[in-house]
């Protein structure tokens, strides 16, 4: 007599308990089948290391039959927390009662052997079709729900089948949404080594700026001095004009006054000439008069005096002459070296204006990118303040989530316990 549908029996290891009792009937000890379940669900089938008491309906475990022990040390450890121990029901689908040959023992036989037959056809259907492990418990309900366009799949308690989506429609959606995934992962790569750029070409920019900061400065320093070179340039080309022109008027004068001299000798030569011209006549006319020799001699010795200094004044006059020539052709030449030296003052001056104002146009810049960066700088430092903010928002959150959770609070920065007055 069979009242029982139980087939299977399952236990906890707690390190303690050897013996696993089962409550169905066994026609062999080998109707018993002992599978081990480790802590990772795994499961081994043991063909050893534990003893059938058909007697009590015990399993031992580790157990051996009487006078097939072993030595402790090979023997495997007494079921630990964590492991299970599954034992189940497993008869071979076989008939082995050979009846009498004669009525009714033999329509009895056939009908034995039909069943037989039967749950065979039932055994090999089964282990060709979807079953559950004999580790699991025998309360899931393997029931599948069917449903047009669905899918199903075990539920997360285990206990149970449930409908999902069927995957052949959510997979190409599923690989979508993962190409979209990968590119948005790829754009916020792409965005954080833009970030990066611009974080270094912000810092590169500061460190322009503070460099056009510095360049600007010594350009304004050396169109101050250019400036001041310039005027000073100018300064000095005005005083070469100026001793130009007084050279030129010494000149006019130097040749004025030879010009004078010039005259002067000429009229002097001409005197001389003339007193000369008188006293040979004189001479020649008075020469038997005695008295008048002396006087002869004195017009004679005044006109080569006369004539001397007619010589040396004409002298004196191309040496003027030429003095003056070579001052003129000095102040000519300063004149000129003035007029040079004024027009390279000049173009200094436009020089240093240009570069005073490419100067200014920098320092323009350079304040420019100044500020663009001291706004990228705040915009980041704001964006940390408000991170750091947000932390600690959440923080205290979590921190007096637990505190609720254990029935704590805070009041006043110390840590009281909160309890039920009517409690």
């Amino acid at each position: 007599m069979i009242s029982s549908s139980e087939n299977r029996v399952s236990y906890d290891g707690d390190g303690l308990a050897k013996e696993f009792a089962y409550q169905f009937k066994i026609l062999e000890k080998s109707d018993i089948k002992v599978m081990l379940v480790k802590p990772d669900g795994s499961t081994q089938i043991l063909s050893k290391d534990y003893y059938v008491d058909a007697e009590k309906s015990v399993v031992v475990y580790p157990g051996y039959a009487p006078g097939a022990e072993i030595p402790e040390s090979e023997r495997p450890p007494v079921l630990p927390t964590g492991w299970r121990l599954v034992l189940y029901r497993e008869v071979p689908v076989t008939q082995l009662s050979k009846l009498l040959e004669q009525w009714p023992f033999n329509i009895i036989e056939d009908g034995l052997d039909k069943l037989t037959i039967i749950c065979q056809q039932l055994k090999d259907g089964l282990m060709r079709s979807l079953h559950i492990d004999e580790s699991h418990a025998s309360d899931v309900d393997v029931t599948v729900p069917w449903q047009a366009g669905k899918s199903f799949r075990i539920n997360d308690d285990g206990k149970s089948i449930v409908l999902t989506e069927d995957p052949a429609r959510v997979l190409p959606l599923a690989q979508s949404a993962l190409e979209a995934a990968q590119a948005q992962a790829q754009a916020a790569a792409e965005y954080a080594r833009n970030a990066d750029k611009c974080m270094r070409a912000a810092i590169l920019a500061q460190q322009t700026t503070e460099q056009y900061k510095e360049n600007a400065a010594e350009l304004a320093r050396a169109a101050a001095t250019s400036e001041q070179n310039a005027d000073e340039y100018q300064q000095a080309a005005n005083a070469y004009k100026k001793a130009a022109a007084e050279s030129e008027k010494a000149a006019q004068n130097y040749m004025s006054a030879a010009g004078q001299y010039w005259q002067d000798a000429q009229a002097a030569a001409s005197v001389a000439q003339t007193n000369a011209q008188k006293a040979v006549e004189t001479a020649a006319g008075i020469q038997d008069i005695a008295d008048e020799v002396a006087k002869v001699h004195e017009y004679l010795d005044a006109a080569q005096l006369a004539a001397g200094n007619a010589a040396a004044s004409e002298a004196n006059a191309l040496n003027f002459a030429q003095a003056a020539k070579k001052m003129a052709a000095t102040a000519s030449e300063m004149s000129e070296k003035a007029t040079a030296q004024a027009t390279n003052a000049e173009a200094s001056a436009q020089l240093a204006q240009a570069q005073a104002q490419e100067a200014n146009k920098f320092a323009a810049n350079a304040a420019d990118s100044a500020a663009s960066s001291a706004q990228s700088k705040a915009d980041a430092e704001s964006a940390a303040d408000t991170a750091t903010q947000k932390a600690a928002e959440i923080d205290t959150l979590i921190e007096n989530a637990f505190l609720n959770t254990m029935g704590l609070s805070v009041t006043e920065g110390k840590i009281c316990i909160t309890y039920d007055k009517e409690a």
